[in-house]
Parts: structure tokens; sequence; C-alpha cells
């Protein structure tokens, strides 16, 4: 599904474009920062993911019922700014003033839906045929986890040479 917005400086491609040469250099950044031994790049660029999904997730709704506000003049250029504030910064002062509470608000609705799915016996079937699956996947495609076949020890007899007869 390809929106359409109008207005803009840039126009759609070039802040297309713009965007995943930010969000590549952003996760080359994140890739730097799980490399080093220090926890505060790691946190600020986990931050910066977070938000990052929010505010997707958030877009994905306003496209749906609000779709007029993506028509809105200049509309990419300013996405384009937030996504550039949120990697340089941003992204913990936008946490600390609104994530935090929408994440904690989530978190504690995911826990009672958890525990209502929890006491449902049709969940708890679907849960087990669910692992069940995955366990006979995982030994089929050799993932991680998977326990390791054993070769079994055979010795191959040589192929006997034909010998022709005159």
């Amino acid at each position: 599904y390809q929106r359409r917005v109008h207005g803009g400086i840039l126009g759609n491609e070039v802040t297309s474009f713009l965007t995943r040469v930010i969000l590549v250099y952003f996760g080359y950044r994140s890739y730097q920062s799980i490399e080093t031994e220090e926890w505060q790049d790691d946190a600020a660029w986990l931050t910066f993911w977070l938000m990052y999904s929010l505010i997707q997730f958030v877009e994905f709704w306003v496209d749906i019922f609000a779709g007029w506000i993506l028509a809105l003049p200049f509309y990419n250029e300013g996405k384009l700014a937030l996504w550039l504030f949120l990697g340089f910064g941003g992204a913990t002062k936008l946490y600390d003033m609104f994530g935090k509470r929408a994440m904690s608000g989530a978190e504690e609705a995911f826990q009672q839906l958890s525990q209502k799915a929890n006491e449902n016996e049709k969940f708890k079937e679907y849960t087990q045929k669910g692992r069940q699956i995955w366990e006979e996947n995982k030994k089929k495609l050799n993932l991680p986890g998977a326990p390791v076949p054993k070769k079994e020890e055979t010795k191959e007899e040589a192929p006997k040479e034909e010998v022709e007869e005159y």
C-alpha cells in the first residue's frame, strides 16, 4: 500500500529515500553502540527504536482513520525532521514526556490480556499445538536451540569394480 502525500519541497521520492538513508545510518549507529561496553548508548538507541516503532504504529492508524492529515503540506519533511530529532537525542526526551506513560499503560493492558488468555482453555490448547509445531520445525530446519541429531556411524562398502571377461 503506497500512500500519496501532496505538497512539500522535496517531494515524496526524495523524502522517502532520505528517510531510508537516515534509518540505515541510525541502524549502523545502533550496531556501533552494541559493540561498546557502555550501556548508556545502548539505552539511547533502544529508546530511539522504541519511539520509532510507536510513531509508526500511530501513523498506521492515523492513515486509516484520518488520512487527510497525511495530505498536509510538508508532512514528509516534518516526519524526516522528526526522525533526525529522535536520532540525535530527542528520543529520550520524547520517551520521558510521553513514551514512558504510554508504554506503562500498554504493559498493564497486555498483562491483563495475557492473564485472561492463559485462563482460556482454547488458548492453552492452541499454545500447546503451536509449541509442538515450533519444536518439530526447529528440528527440521536445524534452528538454534534444536537438538543436534546424532550421525549414525555406518561403514559404507566400497563399490565393487566390475570386470569384464573376454
